[in-house]
């Protein structure tokens, strides 16, 4: 006792002691450590008065109220070093080597650094009971044992193992015997088979209103007592009341065995502790909140999916996994029913788990043939799901045999202009479509168009989506101007039906600046972009993956108006959001990566450009196959990275390796398989081998003629790849003539001033040049440059591309002057807007080199020639 308290007589009890100190006037602490009473039990031992201090240690959130806010420290897990170092004590180790060092590290990792969890390890480890190198095997097989035996003690004196002092909490709560006490053990049982993070009151409301909808009744997700009628209770307007729910939480909270979160409604439970309340429960425990769990899950999931809805679906996903996992773990048979392998197969479908949704879908089918029958309109639903899956996960030719098969049965047994059968045939032009099978998906589409408008109603969202889709497959075939047409009527009957900020409309938006993109309207395509960015980020918010989407389109804008560091900086924003939101493997993340890694080869940043290209390359064999067309685009870029670093053998192999799997797997005459064939007769070209790239650049241009529609884009491209080669051969004037030929077509499906027309205008220019035709080569150079320099600015790397050899024309006519300012011009603007890499800028030193060399300034073409050699070594 205090020397003052015994000299005032004061008497050694609680009571007399919290008198004495209400009277005294100097300072003094009382200490309340691991406070877990009643509010008054605490409130009696509080002294009055102004003086002295006081300190609470609990676990026991409402004990706050004693305390003002800035007084109050909420303590979380240990950082990883203090846990180690507190293992390290409790073992007894006053030294320890680097190995048993590492092994503390995975310990306190996998006891998610709880302290008195890794306390209790030390113990453990210092009783003989195991050594530090095997405590994680003795903890995978004994874990409840570790736990709950308090006879292991180690640096402290609490006197309670982990599972021990939880066990308390809940004796406590349960001995309450109140309505809050069952619901809080209630809601704990129920947290124990969702993921341990990130528990939403959302899953509870979705799931409580979902029972007022005809098709999901209460009993789905009623453990047949009384608790979950009271957890899911809705109010006179059919909204769910929260008070039951609430009121457990508030329970939970005020013992420390969940933590809320900064976000409202936001709930989480330590690791262990959430191992902790599966542990304890007996087989029927397990079986009924795992059920329960299971059933809210799946009713908290709405067939009438909207866009607003893809959010909450990622949310749920760890928890749908968590539920499954904990399920087999426990022992308990319980497979999904029908309703809930449709409702997880949406969720992964929307949030682009689709090898887990496809899982679910051929479990849905497959079931409800064997009970419905293969002709039953469920069944035909169930179908149709996987149909889509299919697509998503660009198994087209699997899509395409269920789809023509679901449309057969569907016209026999609901008719021609069902719902459901037009749907289906629309999906099946989908297929078409993406198979580049373009004539087919034109056919189909326009046939469902004309249906839908008939049985739906021109105004309808389903014709309107018709409409759409055919707008991309004109898109697709080059017909842009058509594409824009129809584009923009569907964009003005949903402005107007659904309204100009209704998702639908907006995706109608995101199309037309994809149309303008194409057509190399690229002012009216950004234009349009950034207000679809803007409408998304108010109506869907900043993270909605559509708001990624149409960023991520805006940069290829910015791209192709070569403004690559804008387009880097919003790319590498886009890229670290999606990894972030949707995870690394995600197909949007990795289609991010890859997109990142072309503007790098923009910029001639080879390097950088290979790095990412291989480390998406490889994401995706590991997670979708090396067969898969997006595993194929990764190669394609690669093999184009080696063909601008001058590997061409590495170029060669893997051109030839995917031309022969885009064959195998999409077919000879896929779109992706003919550009994966002219990109490889440029590798022949850069070989030297003009007879072999020829023959190539031949077949690819005939293919492309038999299966496009005339003076398709694609088509250009083969005639522009051709009489590249015809200037190698020398064969001047058939390049001349093609090259004519070309520019007029152009011309007039493009128009004058899009910029593969001023391209084939460059490459005429060069053929003039090497006939010695030195005159009408610079007409014409002149005239590219100064069309591109009004329509895509002076900066632009086409402009100054052209502005290189409008100095090498100089150079070739002895106008030293002229040649030298716009060579000097041409640098200094590259480095300043598209970086010191880029091809433009080592072409123009080159140039400039042999510029100063004619002008018998020597020693600064010799220093400007050594610059260009580093930097090409550089790059490569």
């Amino acid at each position: 006792m205090d020397p003052d308290a015994r000299a005032a007589g004061i008497e050694s009890s609680a009571k007399a002691v919290v008198q004495w100190l209400s009277r005294v006037e100097h300072d003094w602490l009382i200490v309340f450590d691991n406070a877990s009473g009643d509010h008054d039990g605490v409130a009696r031992h509080i002294p009055q008065g102004n003086q002295g201090n006081i300190l609470f240690t609990s676990r026991n959130l409402s004990l706050a109220r004693y305390v003002s806010c800035d007084a109050r420290t909420e303590m979380d897990n240990m950082e990883e070093e203090d846990a180690v170092i507190l293992l390290l004590k409790s073992s007894l180790k006053d030294e320890c080597t680097v190995q048993q060092r590492q092994a503390a590290k995975l310990i306190v990792k996998e006891l998610h650094c709880l302290p008195l969890a890794v306390d209790q390890a030390g113990a453990a480890v210092a009783s003989g009971l195991c050594n530090m190198d095997d405590y994680l095997a003795r903890y995978s097989q004994c874990c409840i044992a570790l736990l709950a035996d308090a006879t292991f003690k180690g640096a402290s004196n609490y006197g309670h193992a982990v599972y021990g002092t939880w066990d308390l909490s809940f004796k406590a709560i349960d001995g309450a015997g109140t309505e809050a006490a069952r619901s809080a053990i209630f809601i704990l049982q129920t947290f124990a088979f969702f993921h341990h993070e990130n528990i939403a009151e959302e899953i509870i409301r979705r799931a409580a209103e979902a029972s007022k909808v005809a098709f999901i009744s209460s009993k789905d997700i009623s453990r047949g007592n009384s608790l979950s009628s009271q957890l899911l209770q809705l109010d006179q307007e059919g909204n769910w009341n929260p008070f039951f729910f609430r009121e457990g939480i508030h329970i939970l909270l005020s013992y420390s065995l969940i933590k809320k979160a900064a976000i409202s409604g936001i709930y989480s439970v330590h690791p262990l502790m959430h191992c902790w309340s599966r542990d304890r429960m007996s087989y029927e425990e397990l079986h009924s909140s795992s059920s329960f769990a299971m059933a809210l899950l799946s009713a908290s999931i709405s067939l009438h999916f909207i866009s607003a809805d893809v959010p909450y679906c990622r949310t749920l996903i760890p928890h749908i996994k968590a539920v499954h996992w904990y399920i087999i773990e426990s022992g308990v048979q319980m497979p999904y029913d029908d309703r809930q392998c449709v409702n997880f197969g949406l969720a992964f479908y929307k949030a682009g788990y689709w090898k887990e949704a496809e899982h679910l879908d051929i479990q849905v089918m497959q079931n409800r043939m064997k009970i419905l029958g293969a002709e039953h309109p469920d069944t035909l639903t169930g179908m149709a799901n996987l149909v889509l899956t299919y697509l998503s996960q660009k198994q087209w030719k699997k899509a395409e045999e269920l789809g023509v098969k679901v449309i057969q049965i569907r016209k026999r047994v609901l008719g021609e202009e069902h719902s459901g059968t037009l749907m289906s045939m629309e999906n099946l032009a989908l297929t078409y479509l993406n198979q580049g099978q373009w004539k087919e998906a034109e056919e189909l589409g326009i046939q469902v168009v004309q249906k839908v408008k008939r049985v739906l109603g021109e105004e309808h969202p389903g014709t309107l989506t018709s409409m759409a889709n055919l707008a991309l497959t004109y898109l697709n075939q080059g017909r842009w101007k058509e594409a824009e047409d129809l584009g923009v009527q569907v964009m003005q009957i949903r402005s107007e039906v659904l309204g100009k900020e209704h998702p639908d409309t907006l995706m109608s938006m995101a199309n037309l600046a994809l149309t303008y993109l194409y057509q190399g309207r690229w002012k009216e395509a950004e234009k349009l972009g950034m207000h679809v960015v803007q409408t998304r980020k108010w109506v869907l918010g900043e993270e909605h993956p559509d708001t990624l989407m149409s960023i991520a389109n805006l940069t290829s804008t910015y791209l192709c108006q070569g403004w690559f560091k804008k387009a880097e900086n919003i790319g590498d924003d886009v890229m670290q959001t999606r990894e972030r939101i949707l995870g690394r493997e995600h197909p949007d993340t990795l289609m991010s990566i890859a997109n990142h890694a072309l503007i790098y080869l923009n910029q001639g940043r080879w390097r950088e450009a290979k790095d990412l290209t291989i480390q998406a390359m490889n994401i995706r064999i590991s997670v979708l196959g090396e067969k898969h067309p997006d595993t194929l685009m990764s190669m394609a870029n690669l093999a184009l990275i080696y063909l601008h670093q001058r590997q061409w053998k590495a170029a060669e192999d893997l051109g030839v390796h995917i031309i022969q799997t885009r064959q195998r797997v999409l077919g000879e005459e896929h779109p992706d398989t003919l550009t994966s064939m002219a990109n490889h007769a440029l590798v022949y070209l850069n070989q030297g081998r003009k007879k072999e790239a020829e023959e190539l650049t031949v077949q690819t241009m005939q293919t492309r003629q038999k299966v496009l529609e005339e003076d398709h884009p694609g088509i250009m491209m083969s005639m522009a790849n051709l009489a590249l080669v015809y200037m190698n051969q020398e064969r001047w004037k058939e390049a001349e003539d093609l090259g004519v030929y070309i520019i007029q077509t152009r011309k007039r499906v493009l128009g004058e001033e899009h910029p593969e027309t001023l391209k084939s205008m460059a490459n005429l220019a060069s053929t003039y040049m090497n006939q010695g035709r030195l005159k009408e080569a610079e007409s014409l150079r002149v005239h590219t440059m100064q069309t591109r320099t009004r329509v895509l600015g002076d900066e632009h790397p086409d402009t100054m591309t052209c502005m290189a050899n409008l100095a090498l024309i100089y150079l070739s006519q002895e106008r030293w002057k002229e040649a030298e300012y716009l060579g000097v011009q041409v640098m200094q603007i590259c480095k300043k807007t598209i970086g010191e890499e880029h091809s433009v800028i080592l072409m123009s030193m080159i140039h400039l080199a042999q510029i100063l060399k004619s002008q018998s300034q020597d020693s600064q073409a010799v220093i400007l020639r050594e610059n260009a050699a580093n930097l090409q070594k550089q790059r490569h």
